[in-house]
């Protein structure tokens, strides 16, 4: 219907322009802001979130990091210690009874202590769970990695004297379960060799043992030896992508976490196991809630200043252009123009409504004086009793007045003059009364083109006749000439006798001029006369304008 109603945008009523600019303006602000959340402010919560899972893993490594270096640390007193030097020589019993006792596994939180001799013969060596504090019995340890050294010790470590500091340390999954190792040398305790043997201790990596770990460091992470890998698919693929592309880590996210897998290597630095550490999604979540809460706010605040500024609008824009609308269309279908349009205000619409009431003042004047003049020219003004045209009589009563009003309205006067060309010779062939009818037959046709009522036709002489234009530029007298000349020869009025055409033709001369105190219409008849006479003198049949 609106469609049909309005053909395009300017036909659109202002009010209606208003709300479409500011939809459009809304919609465009919203986009925005929806375009730059998801750019900006959301890859930004993503960032955040990748940086502090990435801070996460590092942690969590460090957190084992240091969990080996204390097991290092005792392993080292154990180790560069002149009763376990002793022992390893000796086998002495009571080092076993005054040192390898059950607190000593609990007290540590260690799983495993084993002693060797320099030809990887063992001494002593035994098994606990320190969780439920209980040896293990099984031989699998033993018989599985000590029949087969090299795994636990860096082969020719015992040859050199000054190995003190030779370690191997790493992982190792055993049927137990996984365990942290570390293999030395036995030296004396001012750490002098030659080394007489070795030594290893190890904690089992239990999943009690890494909640206990998350409980300290405030991280959530896991370890999968290859036993969990094998049963869980989705991790074993990131295992083999990882291995692929040789990267350091691998980043999964989904809506609630995110979560970052590494390789961790086992004790003959093979890649064997996988470390997950993993961040609730936090900052995106509220994140993404704030910018709802914000998204939500930002909607009600344009929507309150688009009404607002409609309002605005309604007030100061669209109800004074309505009113002067309807004003304006009461001065065109009313005769009474004496309304006024006065606003009261300062601003643009103030200086339309200033204007207008000028404008309707002005026109008012105009049409008084109009009404003045044309009572005088009732009163004064005869007709040419041949044609009925206005005589020259007129000239003198009714142009003055109007001289005056075009001068004070700067509003320009044209007249045109016609001498229908050899009239005489059209009296002499064809007699007066036929002379007569071209007459009326001429003034007819001016008549009938001059639609105005300010317009005015005069016979000025026998043949001559006077067109006067006021407030028309010397252009639309041209207009007027041209029209009458072609409207003539319409007529197609017989004349054998001229030396012009075989049918009636008129000469013409135009002149126009700005009405004031220093010109008279006298001067403007004077100039459209020269005028004509050039165009008889150079062939009629004519229109000359006034240079």
């Amino acid at each position: 219907m609106l469609k049909n109603k309005y053909k395009n945008f300017k036909d659109i009523p202002i009010y209606f322009k208003i709300i479409i600019i500011m939809l459009i303006g809304f919609i465009a602000i919203l986009t925005y802001i929806l375009i730059f959340e998801k750019l900006v402010i959301e890859q930004s919560f993503i960032k955040i979130e990748e940086d502090y899972a990435l801070k996460n893993l590092t942690r969590t490594e460090n957190s084992l990091n240091r969990e080996v270096y204390n097991l290092d640390i005792l392993l080292q007193d154990w180790s560069f210690w002149d009763d376990t030097y002793h022992f390893i020589s000796t086998k002495s019993p009571e080092y076993i009874i005054s040192n390898l006792v059950e607190s000593t596994f609990y007290s540590s939180s260690l799983s495993l202590i084993y002693f060797f001799d320099l030809d990887w013969n063992l001494i002593w060596g035994e098994m606990y769970n320190p969780e439920e504090e209980e040896k293990i019995t099984s031989a699998s340890f033993t018989n599985e990695y000590i029949k087969n050294p090299a795994i636990l010790f860096d082969k020719g470590i015992l040859e050199m004297e000054d190995s003190q500091s030779a370690v191997k340390k790493g992982y190792l999954l055993t049927r137990e379960g996984l365990l942290y190792l570390i293999s030395r040398p036995v030296f004396r305790s001012d750490e002098t060799g030659p080394p007489v043997g070795s030594m290893i201790m190890g904690k089992m990596i239990t999943d009690t043992y890494q909640d206990l770990m998350k409980e300290r460091i405030q991280s959530d992470f896991r370890i999968y030896n290859s036993e969990d890998l094998l049963s869980d698919n989705k991790r074993i693929i990131i295992f083999e992508d990882l291995m692929q592309s040789k990267n350091d880590y691998y980043i999964e996210k989904d809506t609630d976490k995110i979560s970052i897998y590494k390789i961790l290597n086992n004790i003959n630095d093979n890649p064997q196991l996988l470390l997950e550490t993993s961040i609730n999604r936090d900052i995106t979540k509220y994140g993404t809630r704030t910018m709802n809460i914000f998204r939500i706010g930002i909607i009600i605040f344009i929507l309150m200043m688009t009404l607002i500024l409609i309002l605005i609008f309604e007030e100061i824009l669209t109800k004074p252009i309505l009113k002067i609308s309807s004003f304006l269309k009461s001065v065109d279908t009313e005769e009474n123009t004496s309304k006024s349009l006065y606003l009261n205000r300062r601003d643009e619409i103030g200086y339309l409504a200033d204007s207008i009431d000028k404008f309707i003042n002005r026109i008012n004047i105009q049409k008084e004086d109009l009404l003045i003049l044309n009572k005088e020219l009732k009163k004064l003004a005869t007709s040419d009793a041949l044609t009925g045209l206005s005589n020259r009589h007129i000239l003198d009563t009714h142009i003055p007045n109007l001289w005056k009003t075009l001068s004070r309205d700067k509003s320009p006067m044209s007249v045109v003059m016609i001498d229908i060309d050899h009239f005489k010779l059209y009296n002499d062939n064809y007699g007066h009364q036929s002379g007569d009818e071209c007459i009326k037959t001429v003034a007819q046709i001016l008549k009938s083109i001059l639609n105005r009522s300010t317009d005015m036709v005069i016979r000025y002489g026998g043949e001559e006749f006077l067109v006067i234009l006021p407030s028309t530029p010397l252009e639309g007298a041209v207009k007027v000439a041209e029209l009458i000349q072609s409207e003539l020869i319409k007529e197609k009025i017989e004349h054998k006798k001229s030396d012009v055409s075989d049918f009636l033709t008129v000469s013409i001369g135009v002149s126009a001029i700005n009405p004031n105190e220093d010109n008279n219409l006298n001067l403007l008849i004077e100039q459209a006369d020269n005028a004509l006479y050039t165009s008889k003198e150079t062939g009629r049949n004519k229109i000359t304008v006034y240079s």
